[in-house]
């Protein structure tokens, strides 16, 4: 999950703990894209206004990530 609001994470987390999902989150663009390089996800969550960078933005250097 890439998140940088305290309560967007809390209740993100709750709802998927209550699914036994495993959740790693990180919360600005350039972390996400250091995880994702890291670790293969089956789901991402994405915040839109993160601190460092749009998350649209963030979401499409993944995907480009994804199909190297």
């Amino acid at each position: 999950m890439i998140e940088d609001n305290p309560i967007a994470i809390k209740v993100a987390q709750g709802i998927l703990s209550g699914l036994n999902c495993q959740i790693d989150l990180v919360e600005d663009g350039k972390t996400s894209i250091t995880a994702i390089e890291k670790k293969r996800y089956d789901l991402i969550l994405m915040d839109v206004g993160l601190p460092d960078s749009d998350g649209c933005e963030v979401t499409r250097r993944i995907r480009g990530k994804l199909n190297d």
